[in-house]
């Protein structure tokens, strides 16, 4: 009944539409913080959540409640970010650490989700919850601020490969065939620069839909074709999963590449995922979550404004960024956006390493007939060794392999 529409662009200068972006954002988080139960916000220390507390600090008559989950690797806690935060806006502040100990009770997290779910944030976010509960019922969020003014980094990556290849192209067509015979034949080892060159040469004959999914792939046809059984190629036919996302992007007729991504990752990542996410982990734990970047005033605004308002020059969320520069500390305007994401590469190579190995190496999981075993083997083997980081893809076989004990067995 409702579908976002990039075609209708604003008459509205830069100027006049940050303070259109400040009453509609505003509005939105007054709406949610209707309630007749106490309340509070998830804060990560990024852009969006921070926002968002920083507006419900302007409404509310106290102090906010926030929260928010860290690990003791710096290099993906953002706690720090947070209580710059909660200091500026005087919040009521909590934490929680996550230990990798807490592998014990993702069983609990396969039960919640009923389906082989696959993103590895639903392990905080389900902690975020559990914590929350103890204090409010319902909590505001930051999710849909990405989706709205292009925050990933993905974009901009996408941006620069498409431009590159675009330009690549013009080539002559025997050199392009000589630069995809000898990329295609390696990528597989320890080498970062080889591997992304492997996947550029990909790139270059391939439509512009695909070189998303390229790049922004855990399973590739290239990596199903070689782990997957010769029974489960029979059943699947090899059926090409992707084609939902491509055919997504190519429905956007805006002309502008930007507008096709945030169009199909509001059509499927946001609401397949992210929104899948956080509300079953909240209410695994009887807490609501709402979202008032997902208010829809909000978002048919931001699909009217011109897309280098959003990313230009490698600079992400920049109208967002300038609507609120003066809100939200320095600190945290002005730094990357970092992912909800956990030390999956570090744990699978140490504490989880055995785990894995007696879940989804085990002759149970093995005797299901999916995939070659040794493929997965390989795959565990390269990440323990360091050639590559598969914590992601194993995360994923993990998860399968424990939905089906729970569900299926």
């Amino acid at each position: 009944y409702w579908n976002i529409d990039y075609r209708n662009n604003t008459k509205l200068t830069f100027k006049q539409s940050k303070k259109k972006i400040r009453e509609l954002l505003k509005d939105a988080t007054r709406k949610r913080m209707i309630a007749d139960v106490p309340i509070g916000a998830f804060l990560s220390g990024g852009h969006d959540s921070s926002i968002i507390v920083g507006l419900m600090s302007e409404i509310s008559a106290g102090p906010v409640k926030t929260f928010s989950i860290g690990f003791k690797d710096q290099k993906y806690s953002e706690l720090e970010y947070a209580r710059e935060v909660s200091q500026r806006f005087k919040t009521d502040h909590h934490e929680l650490i996550v230990e990798p100990d807490y592998i014990g009770e993702i069983s609990k997290i396969v039960r919640h989700y009923d389906q082989p779910y696959a993103d590895s944030s639903a392990l905080p976010s389900y902690y975020m919850a559990k914590m929350t509960r103890d204090y409010v019922k319902v909590t505001l969020n930051g999710d849909g601020g990405d989706e709205n003014f292009a925050g990933y980094s993905r974009y901009n990556e996408y941006l620069m490969l498409f431009n590159a290849v675009k330009n690549l192209k013009h080539l002559p067509p025997v050199f392009l065939k000589f630069i995809n015979t000898v990329f295609k034949k390696t990528g597989t080892g320890r080498n970062r620069v080889l591997r992304r060159a492997k996947k550029v040469a990909d790139m270059l004959t391939r439509p512009p839909a695909d070189l998303y999914l390229i790049w922004n792939n855990t399973f590739d046809r290239t990596f199903r074709e070689r782990i997957y059984s010769e029974d489960m190629k029979a059943v699947l036919n090899l059926e090409n999963p992707e084609k939902l996302l491509t055919e997504k992007i190519s429905s956007v007729d805006t002309g502008n590449v930007i507008d096709a991504l945030l169009y199909a990752d509001m059509n499927l990542y946001l609401p397949e995922d992210l929104m899948v996410k956080m509300d079953i982990a909240s209410m695994a734990n009887s807490v609501e979550t709402r979202s008032p970047f997902l208010d829809y005033k909000l978002m048919e605004f931001t699909a009217s404004l011109p897309a280098n308002w959003k990313l230009n020059r490698g600079k992400s969320k920049i109208i967002l960024k300038d609507t609120f520069k003066q809100d939200i500390p320095e600190k945290i305007y002005s730094r990357d956006k970092m992912g909800f994401a956990i030390p999956l590469d570090d744990w699978f190579r140490n504490e989880w390493g055995n785990y894995f190995r007696e879940i989804v190496l085990s002759e149970k999981a093995k005797s299901r007939g999916y995939f070659k075993s040794g493929e997965v083997e390989k795959i565990y083997e390269y990440h323990k060794k360091g050639i590559r980081n598969n914590g992601t893809r194993l995360w994923t076989l993990l998860m399968l392999e424990l939905w089906h004990r729970e569900f299926v067995d």
